[in-house]
């Protein structure tokens, strides 16, 4: 007699399956039931709170923020696009190859970094102020 296939000791030969994806309706990505609530509910919600920060507390004279908000903005355009596409894809109209997937795929990492750059790094202000010192 083997055992289970981790520990090879134990009496444990089979384990029970886990349950099948169908079992669990909201992670099959159909768009049925809580997640397209969710989803909205948290876009909106970080949106909102974004524009409460950029109209009370962002100072927008510094450099960097308006190169923030056109990434987040971006980002923002590439969300709908990948909307865009799930439901061509649902619809039996894909139109691209998988490629072109796999390089959509790099864009909001890239995005991310850059804002996070922006975020962290200020290499904009910095240099402003070398230049008035």
């Amino acid at each position: 007699m083997q055992g289970c296939s981790i520990c090879r000791g134990c009496s444990s030969i089979t384990r029970a399956p886990p349950k099948a994806l169908g079992a669990y309706p909201n992670l099959q990505g159909d768009g049925t039931k809580i997640a397209p609530l969710h989803h909205h509910a948290s876009h909106d919600a970080s949106w909102i709170l974004g524009l409460y920060l950029a109209f009370t507390v962002i100072d927008w004279k510094a450099t960097v923020v308006p190169r923030q908000a056109r990434l987040v903005l971006l980002l923002s355009a590439f969300h709908g696009a990948l909307a865009k596409w799930t439901k061509d894809f649902a619809a039996d109209r894909n139109t691209h190859d998988a490629r072109f997937y796999r390089m959509m795929n790099e864009v909001p990492t890239l995005l991310m970094i850059g804002i996070v750059i922006l975020v962290i790094v200020r290499p904009f202000e910095q240099a402003l102020q070398t230049c008035s010192a």
